[in-house]
């Protein structure tokens, strides 16, 4: 029964927008289970693309609960709730990309033989890097802080994703800690 009303509330656009969402998904992740070194960062869009069609959907649901004379005011919320994390998180990516940190990781991956050795000559990095940059700073202007990121290194060889983690002491610059 209940596929029967989510079919009744579902546009043809949503369907569409659902279908390319589990489309991206899943080649996203047979990427990773078979090494398919093509389009590697589509399971990120995925999840961008399943977004946009939950919103599309209580779309639908605010035209069918309209018909009805029902109150929408917990779906617009989910509406501007999808809307602030898409940009939200595209906002996140520009920043991360734009910090030293990042920088940092992205030249050391670079350089580093084992990565190298594993995934070929380094010919990009992934559209979309996850992570986070923790910094404090002291009164006089003294700085510290970490850094974690997920970055899809692509290489000649084959794709992969690394896991780096940063650390800045008030005596040295970004330094990498840690490569997974």
């Amino acid at each position: 029964m209940y596929f029967y009303t989510l079919k009744f509330f579902m546009s043809k656009r949503t369907k569409v927008i659902f279908i390319i969402a589990v489309i991206l998904l899943g080649y996203g992740y047979l990427c990773r289970l078979i090494n398919i070194f093509f389009f590697w960062d589509s399971q990120t869009f995925g999840w961008i693309v399943a977004l946009f069609g939950l919103m599309f959907y209580f779309f639908d649901l605010i035209k069918t609960r309209k018909e009805k004379n029902q109150k929408n005011t917990w779906l617009k919320v989910g509406i501007g709730f999808i809307i602030f994390l898409l940009a939200l998180s595209s906002f996140i990516v520009i920043i991360i990309k734009n910090t030293e940190p990042y920088g940092v990781a992205t030249e050391y991956l670079k350089t580093d033989p084992t990565i190298r050795k594993e995934v070929g000559e380094i010919k990009n990095f992934g559209l979309i890097p996850t992570g986070a940059v923790s910094l404090s700073t002291t009164e006089d202007g003294v700085s510290s802080g970490q850094a974690a990121f997920s970055i899809t290194v692509i290489g000649k060889l084959k794709n992969m994703d690394i896991e780096i983690y940063l650390k800045k002491t008030p005596e040295t610059n970004w330094t990498v800690i840690s490569v997974e």
